[in-house]
């Protein structure tokens, strides 16, 4: 996410968004969020990485942090995962 956010929770405009793109998409990124203000059409044909436009924090959230996933966490996972950190068993 690149971007400025106001008092009221908007996403502002910011410099260099082209070169942040690019090197979001180097560092691997699958996904970047712009200031809707910042959108370019060439971000469109830009392979490997998905250029999301974003107005609002509301967004922002929804795009960054809210995902399509489904986790199923069931208590044998968690105890798989308990067991491995467990200091208890380190004394064995």
């Amino acid at each position: 996410m690149t971007g400025k956010i106001s008092i009221h929770g908007l996403v502002k405009p910011v410099g260099g968004v082209n070169a942040k793109v690019q090197a979001a998409k180097k560092a691997g990124a699958t996904k970047v969020l712009i200031p809707k203000d910042n959108w370019q059409e060439s971000f469109l044909e830009i392979e490997g990485i998905k250029v999301i436009p974003v107005s609002s924090i509301k967004e922002v959230i929804e795009e960054a942090i809210i995902t399509e996933q489904v986790f199923h966490i069931t208590v044998e996972n968690i105890e798989k995962k308990l067991d491995i950190l467990s200091a208890t068993s380190l004394d064995a």
